[in-house]
C-alpha cells in the first residue's frame, strides 16, 4: 500500500490529477484509481512500469522509496521533462546531484 501512496503523491504533484495522468499514460482512470486505493500489488507489471516511466523513476527506485531507503529527488523531478518521461539510472541521478552541488558551491565563492 505504501507504493500506491507514493505514486498517488507523485502523480498529483507532477500532473495535478489522477485523471490527467491516466490520459497521458493511456491507463484507464478506473484502473489507476483502483490500484492507488487498494495497492499496486495486483496491477499488471506493464502498467506499473508505464506509471514509473511516466513519472521518471524506475520500479527499483519506487521499491527503495517504499522501504524508506530513498526520497523522491525534488531537484531531479524538475529536470525531468514530463513529455519525454526520462528514466534516470542511479548513477545518472548521482551525477546530476554532484553537478548540482558543484554549481551551488560556485555561489558561495
Amino acid at each position: 500500500m505504501k507504493k500506491a501512496i507514493i505514486l498517488r503523491d507523485m502523480i498529483t504533484k507532477k500532473y495535478g490529477s489522477v485523471r490527467k495522468f491516466s490520459e497521458i499514460t493511456g491507463i484507464p482512470h478506473t484502473t489507476l484509481i483502483s490500484a492507488l486505493n487498494r495497492g499496486i500489488g495486483r496491477m499488471g507489471v506493464d502498467n506499473v512500469i508505464k506509471i514509473c516511466k511516466t513519472l521518471g523513476i524506475t520500479v527499483e527506485q519506487l521499491d527503495d522509496m517504499a522501504r524508506g531507503q530513498s526520497d523522491v529527488p525534488k531537484e531531479i523531478s524538475i529536470i525531468t521533462n514530463q513529455s519525454d518521461a526520462v528514466v534516470w539510472t542511479k548513477k545518472e541521478l548521482k551525477e546530476i546531484e554532484n553537478f548540482k552541488q558543484y554549481i551551488l558551491s560556485k555561489r558561495k565563492k
